[in-house]
């Protein structure tokens, strides 16, 4: 996918995007449900409740002035315990630090030096030294270069103050594009919001019988409780379930984005629905979705008998006689 995408690179980097989003779950016996505390002051959630944190990474796709965060990997960063295995003594490290290590993975596989933009969360120093402990040979830098958002409490001296403070590790990046690239991380938040709402990725319910029942209620998280050793294959599998369910969303999302930016002036042809007002050039995924879905549809149903698509549906509905199954 990443060879049909136009990537955004500033100074010879890629552009990567990271942060965490909250799912609120009520399963009783679903791994990875943790008590979260709401923080967002956008959010209407209650201060406490039950559910699941995702941790992101997506890679900026298309034009600074017209991109999507196309999602590379998804991952449930807490409630280890589930699987046998301990969470950090501090919570935040182990938030902060495994969306560092996603992106610098990808950078790695596709030996690609990456800008990491996080949000105000991420502004520790274990961020900032492991995104220092991979270095690139051919640039002579860290492979993963942070660029965040000080976080209110921080105290330092500065000639002038604005509303915010940014915070880039590589000190030689001019403060404007600094600027231009902290304001593309709104692209991911858009990316959580076409997840959620428009392809249903975290509507699962996937749960084990094997895992002790936890209260619905918001408690202490070192109160978790492992399932027994001889069941922890059972619920890494429910695991394994979960974030399969939410690739293959993110697969359905990252098709969506490419169509838009290869075919959007073929795509705003075939737009019929009402839409007050285009917001940019590319159509978004939900427009998209619209468009090729009844497209599909009718191409589906126009195919010949013998395609594969109605062997498909006729083993589904168990149509097929038995010499015809495979």
């Amino acid at each position: 996918m990443l060879s049909h995408a136009p990537l955004v690179e500033v100074a010879g980097r890629s552009v990567v995007l990271g942060a965490h989003t909250y799912v609120v779950k009520n399963g009783g016996r679903m791994p990875g449900v943790v008590s979260l505390r709401e923080t967002s002051e956008t959010q209407s959630k209650p201060d406490y409740f039950r559910g699941q944190c995702w941790g992101a990474v997506g890679l900026l796709v298309g034009t600074l002035s017209a991109c999507f965060c196309l999602p590379l990997s998804l991952q449930i960063p807490q409630g280890f315990r589930h699987l046998g295995e301990e969470d950090a003594n501090d919570p935040a490290l182990k938030l902060g630090t495994r969306v560092v290590q996603m992106a610098w993975s990808f950078a790695q596989m596709n030996d690609r030096p990456v800008w990491l933009v996080l949000d105000a969360f991420f502004a520790t120093a274990p961020v900032f030294r492991l995104a220092r402990s991979v270095w690139s040979v051919a640039l002579q830098q860290p492979l993963v270069q942070v660029i965040t958002r000080a976080k209110k409490n921080y105290v330092a001296y500065f000639p002038a103050r604005g509303p915010i403070l940014l915070m880039c590790s590589d000190l030689a990046l001019d403060a404007e594009t600094i600027l231009t690239l902290y304001c593309r991380r709104t692209r991911i938040e858009t990316l959580f919001d076409t997840l959620k709402n428009t392809l249903g990725a975290f509507r699962f319910h996937f749960w084990s019988r094997y895992l002790p029942r936890h209260s619905r209620r918001p408690t202490a998280n070192r109160h978790l409780k492992a399932p027994q050793a001889q069941h922890l294959p059972t619920v890494a599998a429910c695991w394994q379930a979960m974030e399969t369910f939410v690739l293959c969303a993110s697969i359905a999302t990252g098709l969506l984005q490419l169509f838009s930016l290869q075919y959007h002036e073929g795509l705003w042809k075939q737009q019929v629905l009402y839409l007050r007002t285009r917001s940019r050039e590319l159509p978004s995924e939900n427009t998209v979705r619209q468009i090729l879905a009844p497209l599909l549809a009718r191409q589906l149903l126009r195919s010949p008998p013998k395609a594969f698509w109605w062997r498909i549906r006729e083993a589904v509905n168990g149509d097929e006689d038995d010499e015809g199954q495979t």
